[in-house]
């Protein structure tokens, strides 16, 4: 009995809706990859891509984007063999049937690029600057926007962490912030100095309605 074939784009939307969007935050970013990769591989079968055939299209991509943009491309055509190989492994005899052909995934054998280290740091002139641009204007916005900014210099936390920040994960008693819903998916304690505390109690105060418990909100308590 003849194989049933899985073309590329198929896996490509049942990777998407099944993990890529219930499990991962950076799920857009993935379909956008994607777009690229189904233009070139959509319409073939799985398991006639070779690593060759990859090969090529790293170097096509090269001379359009980075190392860095070529290497997620990679990394998400590597994530979705890796997916069909497990979901085939799973006891589901649908999902056995349907992936099950795949044996190995044919992007491990592609080298990724080297992607150069980038630091950047943030000098004492720099801020003072962005202080003075943020504090002489009249807009409130960009004042909240200042101690945004003051808040991720002393907690590290990212911008969307700060912004889905709640009341119950802060602990002023012992000084910390509980982050659950991180990036890598790991929890991680934040402590808290005195410059953030002082912004914490700060927006704490402010009587803004349907924040839902939100701590930095807009002036109409959305987050």
């Amino acid at each position: 009995k003849p194989k049933k074939t899985l073309l590329f784009e198929n896996l490509g939307n049942e990777y998407l809706s099944l993990h890529s969007k219930p499990r991962k935050k950076s799920w857009q970013k993935d379909e956008q990859y994607f777009k690229r990769l189904k233009a070139r591989f959509g319409k073939i079968p799985v398991n006639k891509i070779s690593a060759l055939d990859i090969e090529k299209f790293k170097f096509e991509l090269l001379k359009e984007v980075g190392n860095v943009t070529v290497n997620r491309h990679l990394a998400l055509m590597s994530s979705m063999y890796n997916w069909a190989i497990r979901m085939s492994q799973c006891g589901d005899s649908n999902a056995r049937a349907r992936y099950g052909y795949l044996l190995q995934n044919p992007v491990k054998f592609v080298k990724k690029e080297r992607e150069r280290a980038r630091t950047r740091i943030l000098w004492q002139d720099e801020e003072e600057k962005i202080k003075d641009i943020c504090l002489a204007s009249g807009d409130y916005r960009l004042k909240d926007l200042w101690d945004l900014m003051q808040f991720a210099l002393n907690t590290g936390m990212r911008k969307s962490e700060q912004l889905t920040l709640r009341l119950e994960q802060v602990n002023l008693e012992e000084r910390v912030i509980t982050l659950e819903d991180t990036k890598n998916g790991e929890s991680r304690m934040v402590p808290v100095n005195d410059a953030a505390l002082e912004i914490l109690l700060k927006w704490q105060a402010k009587d803004r309605k349907h924040s839902k418990g939100y701590i930095f909100t807009s002036f109409k308590g959305e987050r």
